[in-house]
Formats: structure tokens, sequence, C-alpha cells
């Protein structure tokens, strides 16, 4: 147990005399983890708050983890749209019927709800009709409360 104390110790002394190479890195890092979706996010979101402090810490999560989400959104609806068309337009189809008036709110609520796997929520919203915008915008607003209780769980 005194391996992972030294260990993280040497990890805050590092972040504090390297603070935007760190910030760097961790961006970096979080982009890619996001882009592929794998779980485990939480994770690295608390220890990004005990490092970097709340401020940034949720700053730069919530822009790596949007453009991430981003980045899997597009390659998954161009997989679904080139590989299952027919399933693709059959399942949108209906599923747009449903959301069409206030796809937007329905996109923030559904990113809201903790413990649902990131690769589940975008393979999930990629099956919708919607914009990049939207996309961008119900990720930013939706994801905002639990990067930024996490982050301050993280910090404390």
């Amino acid at each position: 147990m005194d391996f992972f104390f030294s260990y993280f110790n040497d990890l805050l002394l590092y972040t504090k005399d390297n603070f935007l190479i760190s910030l760097l890195i961790y961006f970096i890092f979080l982009f890619f983890y996001s882009s592929f979706s794998i779980p485990g996010l939480v994770v690295f979101i608390a220890l990004s708050g005990y490092l970097f402090g709340i401020f940034y810490s949720y700053l730069i999560s919530i822009i790596s983890i949007t453009l991430g989400s981003l980045i899997f959104f597009l390659l998954s609806k161009f997989f679904f749209q080139y590989f299952f068309l027919h399933y693709y337009e059959k399942y949108t189809n209906s599923i747009n019927k449903y959301i069409s008036k206030s796809t937007t709110e329905y996109i923030i609520i559904f990113r809201m709800i903790p413990g649902t796997p990131l690769m589940l929520q975008n393979l999930i919203l990629s099956l919708l009709d919607i914009s990049i915008t939207k996309f961008c915008l119900a990720t930013l607003i939706g994801f905002t409360p639990i990067i930024y209780i996490t982050a301050f769980i993280g910090n404390k």
C-alpha cells in the first residue's frame, strides 16, 4: 500500500513541476480513452481532480470527453450506415418519430444517467438522426454534473 501512496506522491510532484505538459498529456490520454469508450472513465476524472484541481480537471475532462465521444459517435454512425443500412434505417426512423420534437432535451437527460457505459450511450446515440452540434451541446451539458462531482470528489 505504501507503494501506491509513494507513486501518487511522485505523480503529484511531477504534475506540480510540469503543469502544462501534464495537462496536455492528460488531455491526449483522456481523448483517446473516450474515443474508444473504454469503461473506467470516472477513475481518471477523479485522479485528475486530485492532480489538477477542480477547475482544470473539469475543463480538460469535459472537452476531451466531448471530442472523444464525437469521434466514436461519427465512426459508429458510419459503421451502422455502411454495413447495416436496412436495420439502421428501420430503427432510426422508429426512434426519431418519438423524440423528434425535443431531441436535445432527451439526449441531455440520457447523458445525465449515471452508470450507463459511455460506449453504450454513444452507440445508442449514433442510431439517432441528430446533428453534430446537438450531440456536442447535449454531451457538454449532460456530462457536466457527473464530471464536476467526480473532479470534486477526487480533489477532496
